[in-house]
């Protein structure tokens, strides 16, 4: 079960490493074990942040998203509001508002407008001034995406155009283990 001590980084954690325990969760995601991907992807967070590896807030928000589909729509929601407040505390305003759209997005597609709605008033006033109208659009270089590793070649974790942060033109940290990925050539 998720805990509060979630958010009281330590020493590093001793066990399976965050690349396996991820495919793992990833795993039995995509064969619909819900409450089971919930539970790694909440381990996965806990060894994260007690390692001060970088990509909690994603993989909290999947273990909420799965926590939804798997029925625990409070649970879930806990979840969303953690990682979204993670992005908010870390300064990650372009990703929180990206993340709080997708969030609210999947909330309807599942028909849960009122969590949607919840998502969307709990967050509206967390955005600094200014950022509301910022474009959210992603123009994409085609050549950075054709050129960015489809996966981090240290732990193996996708890399998606908009959760990845750009070092410069051609290195972008991974989300999930912070090590740096180069355009390939």
């Amino acid at each position: 079960m998720f805990k509060r001590r979630f958010f009281q980084p330590g020493a590093p954690v001793q066990g399976p490493k965050p690349s396996i325990m991820r495919q793992k969760a990833e795993e039995l995601f995509a064969t619909k074990d819900y409450p089971g991907a919930a539970r790694a992807y909440e381990e996965l967070a806990e060894i994260l942040n007690a390692s001060n590896i970088p990509g909690v807030p994603y993989v909290i928000m999947q273990a909420g998203h799965s926590r939804i589909l798997s029925g625990q729509t409070q649970l879930g929601m806990e979840h969303f509001k953690m990682g979204l407040s993670l992005l908010a505390t870390q300064g990650e305003w372009v990703r929180f508002l990206r993340n709080r759209i997708r969030a609210t997005n999947e909330l309807r597609l599942l028909g849960l407008e009122n969590e949607a709605d919840i998502i969307n008033s709990y967050f509206s006033e967390k955005v600094p001034a200014g950022m509301e109208n910022v474009d959210l659009s992603v123009p994409i270089d085609d050549q950075k995406q054709e050129r960015l590793p489809v996966k981090c070649q240290s732990c193996g974790a996708p890399l998606v155009e908009n959760e990845v942060t750009w070092v410069d033109d051609v290195s972008a940290k991974c989300p999930y283990c912070g090590s740096i990925n180069r355009k390939e050539r």
